[in-house]
């Protein structure tokens, strides 16, 4: 049996019943904190890691089941995100509450190696074939391979399950289409999910045009919103070629300018920067860099 082959007779064998099993079962509406008061080294050490280990596996079935999610894009009050956390609180707290237990861990060791006999089989099969020996011959090394690549497997399918029945799919479309300032982490530099939100809510689609405020311009030039729309409809690799063309037009102080009014600073804040009395001169400055992108976009389209 082929790894893949092993995967898919796991899948059925237990997806589904985890699925109901999740269904029947919501924890996330009353998940208590980590429980310091039996807190030790070891359980402590142990819920961290398997918190971590949650939380990747987590984001991996998302990218599985076609949900974009980078969690350190947002904020900590993001649905996704919540969810995420709620989750894992609740395995790691149980996982950290097995391991400190030894008739738990001896229970939760017989019941994995009863339900994944096959796999394992299969799995064991698999490697002795491909090395060519008998399955009695495979070293204690060769052994723990296997095993370790049907806990992944396990793993894998359970974070799948729990995101299905959890609705996770739906519950991004919804995030995702009531999506609001708050729900983004400003402290992360280059956030893209920010950035093309705010594209978005300030009506533009172009790179070039939101750090000069095209919503501005178009009050004082609407031709000059539509030539820039029309010059940006392209993929995101034609925009940074374009936006850097247009710096190189720019001298160092307007450069300045346009890459802080990127980062989002107001007018006010780069004239402290550049230690202006006021922000009038950020202002002209601005104004020239808008009339600049107007003959930019002429020469373009022509």
């Amino acid at each position: 049996m082929s790894h893949n082959e092993e995967r898919r007779y796991f899948d059925s064998a237990a997806t589904e019943k985890l699925k109901e099993y999740y269904q029947s079962h919501d924890f996330t509406g009353h998940i208590v904190g980590y429980d310091t008061s039996n807190s030790t080294p070891e359980r402590d050490r142990m819920f961290a890691k398997a918190k971590k280990f949650c939380a990747l596996a987590w984001i991996d079935q998302l990218s599985a089941i076609g949900v974009k999610y980078r969690k350190k894009n947002y904020s900590e009050s993001y649905p996704l995100r919540c969810l995420s956390d709620a989750n894992g609180d609740y395995i790691a707290g149980q996982v950290a509450d097995i391991i400190s237990d030894t008739q738990k861990f001896d229970a939760i060791l017989d019941t994995f190696f009863a339900q994944l006999q096959p796999v394992l089989d299969a799995g064991f099969t698999s490697l002795a074939n491909s090395l060519k020996k008998p399955v009695e011959e495979l070293t204690e090394e060769e052994i723990h391979t296997v095993v370790d690549a049907a806990a992944q497997m396990y793993m894998e399918s359970m974070m799948q399950a729990l995101a299905l029945a959890q609705q996770v799919p739906e519950i991004a479309g919804v995030a995702r289409k009531h999506a609001s300032h708050t729900d983004f982490n400003k402290s992360v530099a280059d956030n893209h999910d920010k950035i093309d939100f705010d594209r978005k809510w300030n009506h533009t689609r172009t790179k070039l045009g939101a750090p000069l405020s095209l919503d501005e311009l178009a009050i004082s030039d609407p031709s000059a919103l539509e030539e820039g729309h029309n010059m940006f409809e392209t993929n995101d690799e034609e925009y940074d070629r374009l936006e850097n063309q247009f710096l190189d037009t720019l001298n160092g102080t307007d450069r300045e300018i346009y890459l802080m009014r990127r980062q989002g600073l107001t007018q006010a804040e780069i004239a402290e920067r550049l230690g202006y009395k006021t922000h009038s001169a950020v202002t002209k400055r601005m104004e020239k860099m808008r009339k600049a992108l107007v003959d930019f976009c002429a020469d373009f389209d022509n």
